[in-house]
């Protein structure tokens, strides 16, 4: 699933599952896969307005992913990743801090939070952030 060579079929098979992982650990999971597939489809939509109609959708499945498992960091991420590319910066960073704030180190968030304070102009904060990523992470230059 993760390779998305396929993501309606991947999209078909999840929304297929889903209905079985209802209150499994599985569920956020799930919603993260729908989120990931529904974004990848959205991409390779061709009208402008179907594209924001199938990212909504995608924010969607990926907050529903957060909200069944508010620790789960990963989701958290990947929920600021396409709110960060929906261009719903404040949204965004907000959820990377909280990403953050259970994982201080995830490499993804601190990029991501990098990036979303240059798009607020927060130039010396950002440099900070890469500063502190790169003492954590030496070897992932």
């Amino acid at each position: 699933l993760e390779s998305m060579c396929n993501p309606q079929l991947c999209l078909k098979w999840a929304k297929g599952v889903l209905h079985v992982a209802k209150d499994h650990y599985l569920e956020p999971k799930l919603y993260l896969v729908l989120g990931k597939a529904q974004s990848v489809i959205a991409l390779k939509e061709l009208t402008f307005e179907k594209q924001q109609l199938l990212q909504k959708e995608s924010l969607e499945y990926f907050e529903r992913a957060v909200k069944l498992d508010p620790q789960g960091v990963e989701f958290i991420f990947q929920y600021a990743l396409h709110l960060a590319q929906a261009r719903e910066i404040s949204a965004a960073r907000e959820q990377v801090q909280n990403a953050l704030g259970l994982s201080h180190d995830h490499t993804g968030c601190l990029h991501l939070l990098a990036l979303l304070l240059t798009s607020d102009k927060q130039y010396t904060e950002a440099l900070q952030i890469c500063e502190l990523a790169l003492q954590q992470h030496p070897d992932n230059l």
